[in-house]
């Protein structure tokens, strides 16, 4: 079995004890681990939203041009939000990679099917933005 990464690791464990007292106690990291676990789990939120919206949007026969104008929008609205210019570009370039592989599977007929298919990229880009950005 694969060991976790340090990041997902801590991530898991403040998952599970929650965000108050009880994490502290059971779990002690620096002001600066802390800050990086945050921006870390914001970055890859925010990038996982992205590819969600895509893959509803394949599974619902959206048409990849207009997916992609709607990532567009999306990112103008991410390029206000954030100061961290090279976080912007991992956003996009998550997205546009997104799209990319997204687009090249199957549209799913079975309502249960597009959920699992959705929930399987979503899953999917966390753990890889999580490996990418766990450094």
């Amino acid at each position: 079995m694969q060991k976790p990464n340090k990041l997902i690791h801590t991530l898991g464990i403040l998952a599970l004890l929650g965000v108050g007292g009880a994490a502290h106690s059971a779990v002690t990291l620096s002001a600066d681990e802390s800050a990086r676990i945050e921006e870390v789990a914001g970055i890859c939120m925010l990038a996982s939203k992205g590819v969600y919206d895509i893959a509803i949007d394949h599974q619902n026969g959206v048409s990849k041009d207009k997916a992609k104008k709607n990532l567009d929008k999306a990112l103008k609205r991410v390029e206000k939000g954030f100061s961290k210019k090279d976080m912007v570009s991992f956003i996009d370039e998550t997205w546009q990679n997104g799209l990319n592989i997204i687009y090249k599977m199957p549209v799913y007929d079975d309502k249960a099917d597009k959920e699992r298919f959705v929930q399987q990229a979503v899953e999917g880009s966390l753990n890889a933005c999580f490996n990418d950005l766990d450094g």
